[in-house]
């Protein structure tokens, strides 16, 4: 296609040279210009084809387009490959051809019989040599993990990463590289697209999702004063941005966001610092969001590290002691906790070590086995 080479199985294209990848969705739109290649395609076919079933806006459509421009080096003003056809759609005017044959790039080799001899040995000397050094490698475990393609490829940072309970959409804090400001965006895994939920002067930070999928918790940050929100997303999400919003709390002002956890019975828990030290504080709420009640929790002191939602127990990372300790607490009842410290198993003789007073440790001062 002009100066560039697509391999559609392999989701890559060659420019000036180089192969690089490109994302899926825009793979399907290019394939899909390719074969009205001249002719113009309306935005209702792009959205028929793409996004079959789903109900997308224009902008999504406009979207697409302009990451495919930027991956193919392409300028709208002088287009090359894509021309967009005033409120019809786009055409595809990029001369297309079939790639080179592997026959078209070999030269015939000049006949050198007396030299056949000596290249059959180098070759069996060299099979035998890759033999050999593989039959001496050890055995390595593979992995599973198989690289598919970025998710996203707006430039910055994308940080405090949260998936929807039913795992369709992820939600993040976008800063662009121009931008002293975090934006709050949702990328969803059906359409493949990027939806900025929040881009004001404000600084939207660390979402979090209701365990029903209904709304989504964020901090807000100015120069004055520091809010917890809630956006309603039980709704199709291209209204999501214009949806209801409420003011859940006030936060701490110039203490940088610590992750929020939302429990099933709807109390939300965050760390807060008090007197030094980072404790525990929650905010319970009805099925509408309305405050019923806030708790601090001063003798659970420590970073939360991880909760399991269905309940009230948190795992900390706490110092009390004077080192770093894993706790297991439940906020129901607080002064109850299980410490951890050192421990771990005696692979001699198989036995792990458990006091009573529920320090689980095994130190080499205190233990016959090495």
């Amino acid at each position: 296609m002009n100066d560039v080479l697509v391999e559609p199985a392999a989701l890559k294209i060659k420019i000036s040279g180089q192969w690089q990848a490109i994302e899926a969705k825009q793979l399907a739109l290019l394939l899909l210009l390719i074969q009205h290649q001249g002719q113009c395609v309306s935005r209702d076919t792009i959205i028929e084809k793409l996004w079959p079933n789903t109900l997308v806006s224009d902008n999504s459509v406009s979207q697409l387009v302009a990451q495919l421009r930027k991956t193919l080096q392409d300028n709208k003003a002088a287009a090359r490959f894509i021309k967009t056809v005033p409120r019809e759609g786009y055409q595809l005017v990029a001369s297309i051809s079939e790639p080179p044959s592997i026959k078209e790039k070999l030269v015939a080799p000049r006949i050198n019989r007396p030299i056949y001899w000596l290249l059959f040995g180098g070759g069996v000397g060299v099979v035998i040599s890759i033999i050999v050094s593989y039959l001496s490698q050890p055995i390595k475990q593979t992995s599973p993990f198989k690289y598919d393609s970025r998710l996203t490829s707006a430039p910055g940072l994308e940080v405090y990463l949260r998936y929807s309970p039913e795992g369709r959409y992820l939600a993040f804090s976008h800063l662009d590289e121009n931008q002293s400001q975090f934006d709050l965006a949702v990328y969803d895994s059906q359409s493949k697209i990027v939806h900025s939920l929040k881009s004001t002067s404000y600084s939207e930070e660390a979402p979090v999702w209701s365990p029903d999928g209904k709304w989504l918790a964020y901090y807000r940050f100015d120069p004055f004063k520091c809010e917890v929100r809630a956006i309603a997303v039980d709704h199709t999400i291209e209204m999501w941005r214009l949806g209801k919003e409420k003011k859940l709390f006030d936060c701490e002002l110039g203490y940088g966001p610590r992750k929020l956890y939302w429990l099933t019975n709807n109390h939300i828990v965050f760390n807060t610092q008090k007197i030094n030290k980072l404790i525990v504080e929650s905010y319970e709420f009805d099925s509408q969001l309305n405050l019923v009640k806030s708790y601090e929790y001063p003798e659970v002191v420590g970073e939360i590290l991880d909760v399991v939602p269905e309940s009230t127990k948190l795992l900390l990372k706490s110092q009390a002691s004077g080192e770093f300790d894993l706790v297991f607490q439940t906020l129901e009842n607080p002064e109850k906790k299980i410490k951890c410290i050192k421990f771990f198993r005696c692979c001699a003789c198989g036995l792990v070590s458990a006091r009573s007073n529920n320090y689980c440790s095994r130190s080499a001062t205190d233990s016959k086995h090495n």
